[in-house]
């Protein structure tokens, strides 16, 4: 009989879960992505819905992976495993820091668009910062504590200690919330998260409103370091 890889088995099971949180999601909504006309506000929404949706189909993996015998170890004898984020999330965090101090900086002295700027920052926000801290939680979620693992420790990073941990924390309660009760909270946790984001990227200097004439209006002020 041959046995697929712990890697291949991890990435398929993560793909199903996806596709089970979109197909519940689906139902509960009547759309996956935000129809929110504030193109700013939608833009959050969608940034929070994705790292939602990361955080929900990697609790569900890691617990199946975390329960039931899916991995070869030898001999044909299989495993159950407990799965833990690849990446130093203070690495990531710290670029972060330095990325948007770098838009930051593009945008005042106008090599980059206003546009093109909250486009990179968005990136950077997700890629960088909260999209890890989602993974690297639902991973821990679901590790008992007895458990010997590296340390991906998010404090290890000056950026999340002075300026990223009580948006994330509050953040974490969201997901927590989203996740609990088969998922009937998600949405009411998803415009709690996009209100923390909102705040944080004003807490970037980054403040956007929609004029009287219906435009909207971004500006990118000095991020902190």
């Amino acid at each position: 009989m041959h046995y697929h890889s712990g890697d291949l088995i991890s990435s398929l099971l993560e793909e199903l879960c996806h596709v089970r949180h979109y197909s519940i999601t689906w139902q509960q909504r009547g759309y996956i992505h935000s129809c929110e006309a504030d193109i700013c506000k939608k833009d959050l929404l969608t940034m929070c819905s994705n790292f939602q949706d990361e955080y929900v189909a990697i609790r569900w993996k890691s617990s199946l992976m975390a329960s039931i015998p899916l991995v070869e170890i030898s001999d044909g004898n299989k495993s159950v495993v407990h799965l833990q984020y690849g990446s130093p999330v203070a690495s990531l965090l710290d670029q972060a820091s330095s990325e948007l101090s770098q838009i930051s900086l593009d945008a005042a002295d106008k090599k980059l668009s206003i546009d093109d700027a909250w486009s990179k920052l968005l990136q950077t926000v997700y890629r960088k910062i909260f999209e890890p801290l989602a993974r690297n939680e639902a991973f821990l979620a679901v590790i008992p504590a007895n458990e010997d693992i590296p340390s991906q420790s998010a404090s290890d990073s000056l950026f999340y200690q002075q300026f990223v941990e009580p948006y994330w924390e509050k953040t974490k309660t969201q997901l927590e919330r989203s996740f609990n009760n088969d998922l009937e909270e998600q949405e009411i946790a998803l415009n709690e998260m996009a209100g923390i984001l909102d705040d944080f990227v004003r807490g970037l200097g980054v403040t956007h409103s929609k004029t009287s004439g219906g435009d909207y209006y971004i500006e990118i002020g000095v991020v902190p370091s």
